[in-house]
């Protein structure tokens, strides 16, 4: 529908097809739909495949099913399971060195030791239960447990021996010379063995 500029009278516009002596008049409203309707239809070229998008998967290309079971290794070295708290007995050393701190080694009795021996002995005790108290009180909880760390106990027990030699050789009422010796290397034996192991751990651990 179209409008004179002029007049204002309604005029129907149209489309004049003249086809094989025969002249045709068609709205053009109906005939650009029927276009439309007619590039709507038109089929799609058949395009190559592109090279970027990968193809479909088969049935042999399915990935492999996860398990959701823990699984062991039997045949390497048993590592402890995750949430394995310390065990509560190393509260005995960390006792026993405490009260070492506070007594020191070689005065009970008539004995007395020298003021060398007793800071020397104090501070050793001192070391020692500082150092079990930062590896054993995070590993008693649940949220940080853990087992304490390898060579650990070695160590321990090389500062005991290595106190009650010094305790042995601070004696002067009994002759326990050679016996102080004896203990006194068995000390030094047992924290070689268990620095050596700390070592190697942290060695292996880290990346």
């Amino acid at each position: 529908m179209a409008f004179c500029r002029e007049c204002g009278q309604e005029y129907l516009t149209v489309w004049r097809d003249a086809k094989d002596g025969e002249v045709r008049y068609e709205a053009r409203r109906g005939r650009r739909l029927r276009r439309a309707q007619h590039r709507a239809l038109r089929p799609i070229p058949q395009a190559p495949p592109l090279s970027g998008i990968p193809s479909p998967r088969t049935a042999g290309d399915a990935p492999a099913p996860v398990s959701l079971t823990k699984v062991t290794d039997r045949t390497s070295e048993a590592h402890p399971s995750p949430g394995t708290r310390a065990h509560p007995a190393w509260l005995i050393p960390i006792l026993y060195f405490t009260l070492t701190t506070v007594v020191g080694v070689g005065e009970l009795g008539d004995n007395t030791a020298s003021l060398s021996l007793m800071i020397t002995s104090r501070l050793v005790a001192f070391a020692a239960t500082v150092e079990l108290l930062r590896l054993w009180v995070p590993r008693i909880c649940w949220r940080t447990a853990s087992p304490m760390p390898s060579g650990t106990g070695w160590q321990t027990s090389g500062v005991f021996l290595g106190l009650t030699a010094v305790g042995m050789f601070a004696d002067e009422h009994s002759d326990v010379f050679r016996a102080a010796c004896v203990v006194s290397v068995l000390a030094g034996l047992c924290l070689l063995a268990g620095t050596g192991l700390r070592i190697g751990k942290d060695t292996t651990t880290s990346p």
